[in-house]
């Protein structure tokens, strides 16, 4: 039971992070050239997702090579739970670079803090969901 709907929460999770990562990633890119008052901001939340993306890809290839029991979806559930602890990092410090006298440190703030905030959601859920998956 545990491995059935582990694949499926692994896959929802990646599925979640791919698609905003893509979404981020395209107006990122976009916006970056046709906005240039607020460059910094779009070129941000690109550079962020991409590495999104990359974590993305690595967790398609570990999802497909891995023995799903339940000693992996612990390793799951702890990771996530330790990102949720480096996203409430992300968020400090893109809200001291939101109080910089300088715009264009501003302006990396508030996207980091965006990006900090869904994968603290994101982590947060999953992180209950591979509990529950494991009583």
């Amino acid at each position: 039971m545990v491995v059935d709907n582990a694949h499926i929460v692994l896959y929802g999770l990646l599925t979640i992070l791919g698609a905003w990562s893509i979404c981020w990633l395209i107006t990122g890119l976009y916006k970056s050239q046709t906005d240039k008052e607020h460059r910094y901001y779009w070129l941000t939340h690109a550079v962020w997702v991409t590495v999104n993306l990359t974590i993305f890809g690595f967790g398609l290839f570990a999802i497909s090579n891995a023995t799903l029991d339940t000693e992996f979806v612990t390793l799951q559930r702890n990771i996530v739970a330790v990102n949720a602890l480096l996203d409430i990092g992300y968020m400090a410090v893109a809200k001291y670079l939101q109080k910089t006298e300088r715009p264009n440190r501003q302006q990396i703030g508030k996207a980091i803090f965006i990006q900090g905030l869904f994968l603290l959601i994101l982590d947060s859920i999953f992180a209950v969901i591979f509990t529950l998956l494991l009583l």
